[in-house]
Parts: structure tokens; C-alpha cells; sequence
């Protein structure tokens, strides 16, 4: 099986130092990178929500799907080694099977924030505080958001 380093060998290399920023949180054309070598922090506002040093991981796949700002911040840990392009979206659609790659990916973290809210709901039933909204969490992520948006805003 082709590695993702392999399918996006034709991409620019780029070098991080530690503290660099590869992504800000808000950016409206973030790139899209593949991890080579290192260590990254990806950051939600102040929070660290990972850290990810698997070479081949992706960064700036979300917004390159949805046309959107960057969702978070990617922050090099160390040193890092990474295959770049500053318009993902376009690379996806000519790369198949990184775009299946990624898709793939991306059911992975459904799938598990999925687990994880449901197994929230279930400890904290009909809860009126914060814990109440884990339905409403549940009903985005199995849900079309553009549906929604039609739901609660009438037809565009």
C-alpha cells in the first residue's frame, strides 16, 4: 500500500522550527501539510486538543474540504518536516486516493466523537445544565449540517 508521504511526494518540503505556527486557528487559507517528521501541538483557542507526530498525519484537510477558515492552530512541538500546499482543496480533488485517505480519517474522529457524546449522554441523563446540550452535539454530528441551517432558517 502507498504510504501518504508517497502519494503527495510532489508536493513542496517545508521546515518548522519549535514555536513555529503551520496553521493559525481563523485563517482563511490555511494550506494543506503532511506530516514528515516531528512533533505538533493542535490548539482550539487556548486548549491543546492533540499532539501528533505520525508521520503522513494531515493538517488543513478540514478546511480545504468545506472551503472554510482554519478550525484550529498547528503548532510545531519540534522540528518539523512537512510536505505543503497552499491550496488543499485543489490538490484533494486532483489526488484520489489522498481524498479517500482523508475522508477515511475524517470518519475515524466521527466515529469517536460519536462514541465518546454518546457515552457522555448516557452518564448524564436528562440534565438541564451543560450536559443537556450532548443531544443537540449528537444531532450535529449525525446530521447534514446544510439540512439544519435550512431547519432553522427557512429555504435560501
Amino acid at each position: 500500500m502507498t504510504s501518504v508521504i508517497e502519494l503527495c511526494s510532489d508536493l513542496a518540503e517545508a521546515q518548522f522550527a519549535p514555536g513555529e505556527t503551520l496553521i493559525a486557528e481563523g485563517d482563511p487559507s490555511p494550506g494543506f501539510f503532511v506530516l514528515v517528521s516531528g512533533t505538533v501541538l493542535v490548539r482550539k483557542g487556548d486548549a491543546e486538543i492533540a499532539r501528533i507526530s505520525e508521520p503522513g498525519a494531515v493538517f488543513g484537510e478540514i478546511s480545504a474540504l468545506l472551503g472554510s477558515r482554519a478550525s484550529a492552530s498547528v503548532v510545531a512541538k519540534s522540528a518539523i518536516h512537512a510536505l505543503a500546499t497552499a491550496d488543499g482543496a485543489v490538490y484533494l480533488q486532483e489526488n484520489s486516493a489522498l481524498a479517500l485517505h482523508t475522508a477515511r480519517l475524517l470518519a475515524e474522529r466521527v466515529v469517536q466523537a460519536t462514541a465518546y457524546v454518546s457515552d457522555l449522554k448516557a452518564q448524564f441523563p436528562d440534565r438541564a445544565d451543560h450536559f443537556g446540550a450532548v443531544e443537540d452535539v449528537l444531532d450535529a454530528l449525525m446530521t447534514d449540517p446544510r439540512a439544519r441551517d435550512r431547519r432553522t432558517t427557512g429555504p435560501r
